[in-house]
């Protein structure tokens, strides 16, 4: 394995410009989202507010059923 080292002691009081796992996650989400809702409102609905809900109802009812289709896993999975 190959390490950048720091070459001055000032560099090793700045933090790493390095995103977290979480602003990843968050990040790759919001770009799910934000596709989905301007769909949505494209078609009439409050986008926002239908994602938002479709999220809530996805995490209270899951579906866990032995034979899920693939839309059902990746709508599954987006949504919780």
């Amino acid at each position: 394995m190959v390490f950048s080292l720091p070459t001055n002691a000032t560099l090793w009081h700045t933090p790493p410009d390095i995103m977290s796992r979480r602003e990843i996650s968050n990040q790759a989400l919001r770009n799910i989202y934000l596709p989905l809702e301007l769909l949505l409102e494209k078609y009439g609905f409050d986008g926002r507010t239908c994602v938002l809900r479709s999220i809530c109802e996805a995490a209270h009812s899951p579906f866990h059923h032995e034979e899920m289709n693939f839309l059902e896993e990746v709508v599954h999975s987006v949504l919780t």
